[in-house]
């Protein structure tokens, strides 16, 4: 008589196929998401810097603007 062969679940990383695959894919989407929260922050960080050399821009803009009436003003 034959004996009757138990099929055995083929394993990675020690766990079933379909557990270590859904292992794997729930850290690759946490170290993404981890990925894309850091890219934010740095997004972020840039645009508060953009935003204060603007003001920076917009201020001596107006000096040199104050300045131009001035000399304008005292030219005539």
């Amino acid at each position: 008589m034959e004996q009757a062969k138990e099929s055995k679940p083929f394993l990675f990383l020690g766990l079933p196929l379909p557990i270590a695959l859904g292992v794997v894919f729930v850290i690759a989407a946490w170290l993404g998401i981890c990925i894309a929260l850091t890219q934010l922050n740095e997004i972020s960080t840039s645009v508060r810097q953009i935003q204060a050399n603007q003001q920076v821009a917009i201020a001596l803009q107006q000096s040199l603007d104050a300045q131009a009436i001035e000399r304008r003003a005292g030219v005539r």
